[in-house]
């Protein structure tokens, strides 16, 4: 996937467990506004937004459940005193702060099925 559509889905994502994402955008749009200025907008800001607390409740949650990811080793991240005690949202916000392409991170959290996902600007990869 093209990071455009990385950050597409995993708003799409958010959104659908409670995320605002029209809190970025200070302005309210016209009635009948096409969602593609809101996604263009918003991706011209992506990095506040994927880094924001907010963001990373409801895209990961809280509560972990069986079979989340987890990478090792966890020294690089948390003790195994602080995982005892952190929320889910907590350990991927900070494992994503370390990553070169945080957008990537996004996607191992996401579902691959792209079809009904169109991005404003982005041509499909050859």
């Amino acid at each position: 996937m093209t990071n455009k559509q990385i950050f597409k889905k995993a708003i799409l994502k958010a959104e659908k467990n409670g995320y605002d994402a029209i809190q970025w955008y200070p302005i309210l749009l016209p009635k009948g506004s096409k969602r593609d200025l809101l996604d263009k907008i918003l991706y011209s800001i992506k990095e506040k937004i994927i880094f924001s607390h907010s963001f990373a409740k409801a895209f990961w949650g809280t509560e972990w459940k069986d079979g989340d990811i987890i990478s090792l080793p966890l020294s690089e991240a948390f003790s195994t005193a602080e995982l005892d005690n952190i929320k889910m949202w907590q350990y991927h916000l900070k494992k994503m702060v370390l990553e070169k392409k945080p957008l990537k991170y996004l996607e191992k959290f996401l579902d691959y099925d792209t079809s009904n996902i169109r991005v404003p600007d982005c041509e499909p990869e050859q």
